[in-house]
């Protein structure tokens, strides 16, 4: 939240009005259009973990395009959230998509995926590459 104070009589009713649209623009609307991702380079595969909290595995698409992995889905609504009975509704459904840029050695037919505990995981394998191989060189008879 923003730290503007709401309730002083002295602050006009437009500014509060004012923060609590910010508030909404910068909390839990944005937190599903943008969730966190980590992705690390290790020898044979890339690992990306991303935080996709009340995400169903069927609602989360993974896509390798051209040197580009999209992570894009859905949150569903629980339930119709209307009516006076709320204190409080932060939690928002509606569509989430990120790109990434993905090394140009990935697999991307081998991509394994797994959500668990909230963290969507993919194993992005490299493809395997090409070994040095020495080549004999026989000497010429003269």
């Amino acid at each position: 939240m923003l730290g503007f104070p709401r309730s002083s009589s002295w602050f006009p009713i437009h500014i509060s009005d004012f923060c609590r649209e910010m508030d909404d623009i910068f909390s839990s609307k944005a937190a599903l259009r943008h969730f966190n991702v980590d992705m690390e380079d290790k020898e044979d595969y890339v690992l990306v973990a991303a935080d996709l909290p009340g995400i169903e595995p069927s609602d989360i698409t993974v896509a390798v395009e051209n040197g580009v992995l999209t992570i894009s889905g859905q949150r569903t609504a629980e339930k119709e959230q209307n009516g006076d009975n709320f204190y409080l509704c932060e939690r928002c459904c509606g569509n989430f998509s990120r790109s990434f840029r993905v090394p140009a050695d990935i697999d991307d037919e081998n991509i394994k995926a797994e959500l668990r505990n909230g963290v969507l995981n993919l194993t992005l394998p490299k493809k395997e590459r090409a070994k040095l191989r020495k080549v004999e060189i026989k000497a010429a008879c003269r």
